[in-house]
């Protein structure tokens, strides 16, 4: 009894101290969470990864304008493309009516060759006139034998004479050329209506209206004229003033309008920046009106001119 309480007690002693020096040992060794991973400089460095973003690639310049490289050579290489298509398109167009072209002239010669041939073998084939033969007739036997001559051929009927052609009617004298343009006639109530459909327009664009100036009115007159007689269409130097200018060549009377001439005028950026001037606040015009010779066509034709002066 004694030895068997004695073994229970070294055994558990024994398990006990086992216990003890596992628990002991765990305690020594770190735990994964406690490790702590000392890196050098070198390795750090290379673990760095420097972002670069991809995509936009953009020119910038001193000042301060940039625009999107990729798009823009995009939008060049698209308009080269279309261009190539263009031109190889009005290469094929070209080709295609150079060949129609050719072909119709190759016709029209087959057709000339096929008539001149048809005329050739027609002349060639025409039956030649047959020889008028001759017959002598003999009477019967008698005491004298006589040799008979052939009747003599009817004459032929005289063929009636042509009437006369009537003689061409005289063609009528051409009509006079003036080569030199100076007489002409001054458009009074087409001056002043062009300031009254000026005015329309600065109103519309908040301007206050110009007033009529009697110097330059008469600018404005000299400058038409001498454009009129000299047959020139330019601007003068010789005034110190915004001008506008008109000319044209026509038969079409309502061309010669306040209306129409003012309206051209503003179609045209320069003489709109003249009429809608807001320092502007006098003016003046001349307008011209005559038979102008015109060299290129050899004739006279209805010419009008028009001059606005401001300032």
């Amino acid at each position: 009894m004694k030895k068997l309480i004695s073994l229970v007690i070294a055994t558990s002693t024994l398990i006990s101290s086992y216990w003890t020096i596992n628990i002991q040992n765990r305690k020594d060794v770190p735990t994964e969470d406690n490790k702590q991973i000392v890196l050098s400089e070198e390795s750090v460095a290379e673990t760095i990864h420097i972002f670069q973003p991809t995509g936009l690639e953009t020119e910038q310049f001193k000042d301060g304008f940039s625009f999107d490289l990729q798009k823009k050579m995009i939008e060049v290489r698209s308009d080269l493309f279309f261009q190539n298509f263009k031109n190889e398109l009005a290469a094929k167009e070209a080709k295609k009516l150079a060949d129609q072209q050719a072909k119709i002239a190759e016709e029209e010669k087959k057709a000339e060759a096929s008539v001149t041939q048809k005329k050739t073998s027609t002349q060639i084939n025409k039956p030649a006139a047959s020889p008028v033969k001759t017959s002598t007739t003999t009477k019967p036997a008698s005491s004298t034998a006589e040799k008979v001559s052939p009747k003599p051929a009817p004459a032929p009927a005289p063929a009636p004479a042509p009437a006369p052609a009537p003689a061409p009617a005289p063609a009528p004298a051409p009509e006079a050329v003036n080569t030199t343009t100076s007489s002409f006639d001054y458009l009074s109530s087409v001056e002043k209506e062009i300031l009254t459909v000026t005015n329309r327009y600065r109103s519309e664009n908040g301007l206050a209206p110009l007033t009529w100036d009697s110097s330059l009115y008469s600018s404005a007159r000299s400058h038409s004229a001498l454009m009129f007689t000299t047959n020139t269409f330019k601007h003068t130097t010789k005034y110190n003033v915004g001008e506008n200018i008109y000319m044209l060549a026509s038969g079409d009377k309502s061309k010669y309008t306040a209306e129409f001439i003012v309206a051209k005028w503003m179609n045209s950026e320069g003489h709109r920046a003249n009429i809608l001037n807001p320092k502007a606040t006098r003016m003046g015009a001349g307008v011209v009106f005559g038979q102008q010779y015109f060299a290129k066509y050899n004739r006279n034709l209805p010419t009008i001119y028009a001059t606005q002066h401001f300032k």
